[in-house]
């Protein structure tokens, strides 16, 4: 696997690599988050590597540095639906493992997403040389609000930055699912917004980092509510405490769903996402120009509608089914 350059002439990178731990979150899934962790250590050596998890999961011995198990609350199932939502178990376990970070810097991965290269110590060098305190989000279920209606949505496939900022993220006071019942209750007309819960997990997870800042934020009342004040809460959110990085240049890889859909083309003509290029400020920290970004993006956008055009065609109908909704008639008022 590529590294973003030798390790041995890159000091400032081998001292951030020994104060960052990496947290992966989720199921064990035999092979896949055995690959997932081996690259890790290839690519960040001397980084610690830690498995957050739940009760009952059959983990290997010497696979990393530690494993967490926390108390398994269960996936909530949304009756209307009938899925489960795993954000509880999101919370619990990353909370659970974030205790034993002794690092300044760590990040919170999937159990079945690697980085291939090492591009992300960039990254952590940069809030450590500016003193920031911004966390790493990535762009692949980042939604642009002015394109879809849905604010404070941003991926939580890898989360990154300093330790006691995450923790702001992750720690959740109400440790029972009365937070997760409100967050699925049925409070939104569904013919009307084309929703039944109130807000999406994605977003359920930033109110909570929200609610721990004790900072005073307009956030929407559901999921699919944008109107000019939200959209200016959003944006002066980002500023100060979000950086939203394109998945490729870090080597992001998803080894479950490696051809998923949304992973795919979050850089393609037609995403609600934050597009590659529009990345400013962290294609600026790594090294890449905008202008590159864009015409790769492009081009790999029209060869993925070339090579499935059924699946092309089924995300076009997608955005232009939500763009002639109510939802997305409000976003333009």
């Amino acid at each position: 696997m590529k590294k973003d350059c030798p390790i041995n002439e890159c000091a400032d990178i081998v001292l951030t690599m020994k104060n960052l731990t990496f947290i992966f979150q989720g199921p064990y899934y035999r092979g896949i988050t055995d690959e997932c962790i081996r690259a890790v250590k290839q690519n960040f050596p001397g980084s610690r590597i830690l498995l957050s998890t739940w009760t009952g999961q059959q983990v290997p011995s010497g696979l990393a540095d530690k494993v967490t198990y926390a108390p398994d609350p269960g996936g909530k199932i949304n009756s209307i639906w009938n899925t489960s939502d795993s954000t509880l178990r999101q919370l619990f376990s990353t909370n659970n493992a974030i205790l034993d970070v002794t690092t300044d810097y760590c990040c919170k991965i999937r159990s079945d997403t690697c980085l291939e290269n090492n591009r992300l110590s960039k990254l952590i060098q940069y809030f450590h040389s500016n003193n920031l305190n911004k966390v790493v989000f990535l762009n692949y279920l980042s939604v642009n609000p002015r394109r879809f209606p849905l604010a404070f949505h941003f991926c939580d496939w890898l989360v990154a930055g300093r330790t006691n900022e995450i923790k702001k993220i992750y720690h959740h006071i109400e440790h029972e699912t009365a937070g997760i019942n409100h967050f699925f209750g049925v409070t939104v007309d569904k013919h009307q917004y084309g929703w039944y819960c109130q807000y999406r997990s994605e977003q359920y997870i930033i109110f909570n980092w929200i609610k721990n800042l004790k900072c005073q934020i307009r956030i929407p009342a559901y999921q699919t509510e944008i109107s000019m004040d939200v959209i200016a809460s959003h944006d002066e959110f980002m500023k100060n405490h979000v950086l939203i990085v394109p998945g490729q240049p870090i080597g992001v890889k998803n080894m479950k769903r490696p051809n998923d859909l949304i992973q795919n083309t979050s850089d393609a003509l037609f995403s609600s996402n934050y597009y590659d290029w529009e990345c400013s400020e962290a294609l600026r920290v790594l090294g890449l120009s905008a202008r590159t970004e864009f015409v790769r993006c492009i081009f790999l956008s029209v060869k993925r509608m070339m090579l499935t055009p059924i699946h092309a065609m089924r995300f076009m109908l997608h955005i232009l089914r939500y763009k002639s909704g109510a939802g997305w008639r409000m976003a333009q008022k």
